[in-house]
């Protein structure tokens, strides 16, 4: 009889193993592919030449990352084919210099989970005149060029420790990430090495990580090294910048000198990149702290850039 019980027991226990086995984490960020959404509405199906018509431009926002004031900005793109007198409301300003080009008057939310998004705002074109001679039944189409500011976070656990290959943990090998929301994933960080350097009573940890980074939206995404807007016009092309690192409380400063010597990273054709940095981990580590884990949370900021249209028959 206790022969049975022990065995129902040890039956149980490898049951529950097997269940909880390879179980993620769940994760500590909104997650998702997307950033700031537009799509233009209240389009009419058909236009006159030289006559009026308005429409909206919707922008919602079902990322990770709460968009500050003045960082949308939409224009109209095709102006040889149409023209614009632009007004402000609540929502919307009207862009400096610019006479076909609004930005967001107020913020944007991130996204929450009861409602799978965040804030939206109604961006008004009205009115709107088709300016050129077209003949009925001919097609041509509205386009509005959209662009935003963002962040992606990322975070994830890294191990202090005075020996890479160290007992209650490993400094060598991928990490379990997590990325928020956007269309610019996060997609890995790698530890290569934990090493002490300085007296052993004071010593300091430094760690190789490296960030892995992936681009999976439909535009395109520029940056350069110091702060920048959609307006810049020396925008590098294909790029995101290392925004901020920190581990534990601790941040690091000069992240381009640690980074090989640029906090730019560069994209390939693929949309994917990397890159490495020797970072100090640990100030002050003794004998006594030994070994453990420590969150390292940072950050990437860049410009999206996306045309949207919509087809119109000429009446």
């Amino acid at each position: 009889m206790k022969l049975k019980q022990i065995f129902s027991v040890l039956l149980v226990i490898l049951i529950s193993g097997c269940i909880g086995g390879g179980v993620e984490s769940e994760s500590p960020v909104i997650q998702g592919d997307s950033g700031v959404e537009f799509e233009i509405q209240n389009l009419p199906s058909g236009v006159r030449s030289n006559t009026d018509l308005a429409f909206t431009v919707l922008a919602t926002n079902y990322g990770g990352y709460s968009v500050p004031i003045g960082a949308i900005q939409i224009r109209l793109a095709n102006t040889n084919f149409f023209e614009t007198i632009l007004t402000e409301d609540l929502d919307q300003s009207k862009l400096t210099g610019s006479t076909n080009a609004l930005t967001n008057a107020v913020p944007l939310s991130k996204r929450i989970p009861e409602l799978n998004r965040g804030d939206v705002i109604f961006f008004e074109y009205d009115p709107v005149k088709f300016k050129l001679p077209g003949i009925p039944g001919d097609k041509t189409s509205l386009s509005v060029d959209t662009c935003y500011y963002y962040q992606t976070d990322g975070l994830t656990d890294i191990c202090i420790s005075d020996d890479s290959y160290g007992e209650i943990c490993n400094a060598v090998g991928a990490k379990e990430t997590f990325s928020s929301a956007s269309s610019l994933k996060i997609v890995g960080v790698e530890q290569l090495n934990s090493l002490k350097t300085g007296p052993p009573a004071l010593a300091n940890i430094r760690s190789t990580i490296k960030f892995k980074i992936k681009y999976v939206g439909d535009g395109t995404i520029n940056s350069k090294s110091n702060d920048f807007t959609c307006s810049d016009i020396d925008l590098t092309p294909n790029s995101i910048r290392l925004n901020s690192i920190k581990i534990g409380s601790q941040i690091v400063e000069d992240i381009d000198d640690s980074c090989g010597g640029s906090d730019v990273i560069y994209l390939d054709e693929l949309g994917e990149a990397s890159i490495t940095c020797s970072l100090l981990t640990y100030a002050g580590w003794t004998t006594q702290l030994g070994e453990f884990n420590e969150r390292l949370t940072f950050s990437v900021d860049y410009v999206e850039n996306k045309i949207i249209s919509k087809d119109l028959s000429i009446i």
